[in-house]
């Protein structure tokens, strides 16, 4: 899969791998947890040497190369599924907030900036930032159904056994 690994703040031990065809994170962790995903094949068939990866992205500000200058220093906003623009500060607070089955798209839509100053790009992330809201209300739902339907579960068991 393409990608690149991205040093988002240099003074900070913090990568990302950054998929530049889900225009998502995929991975994060600091240099030797990045080392260790590179080598676990996060990046698909990628025969880089993951050491050189990093140090890449440790002075580029990305891994990068051959012309291609995706997430240098000079290039520090990255378009997120074509939601916004996410600033490289927030780069690996958004891949924490991907990490695990609860992902928190919620907090991400939070940190982006539309595309373009226009009413259409606005409305366009303000639209998903309401239907991921519509999203957790109805999950919130269904968890208390379920927890309803649980407690209704429980107090026949416990009758029965009486």
């Amino acid at each position: 899969m393409p990608s690149v690994v991205i040093k988002p703040v240099r003074d900070r031990d913090e990568y990302v791998v950054w998929s530049t065809v889900t225009e998502s994170p995929h991975g994060y962790g600091n240099r030797a947890q990045m080392v260790e995903l590179l080598r676990a094949g996060i990046r698909g068939n990628d025969a880089a040497d993951p050491e050189e990866v990093v140090r890449n992205a440790t002075h580029w500000g990305s891994s990068a190369r051959g012309g291609w200058t995706e997430g240098h220093w000079d290039d520090r906003s990255f378009i997120y599924h074509q939601a916004g623009w996410l600033h490289g500060r927030d780069l690996f607070l958004a891949a924490q907030a991907m990490d695990g089955d609860g992902c928190r798209e919620g907090l991400i839509l939070d940190l982006l900036t539309p595309l373009e100053d226009d009413d259409e790009k606005r409305d366009h992330l303000a639209r998903m930032k309401r239907e991921y809201g519509d999203r957790i209300v109805s999950l919130e739902s269904e968890r208390r159904m379920a927890g309803l339907a649980l407690a209704q579960i429980k107090e026949t068991f416990r009758q029965m056994n009486r």
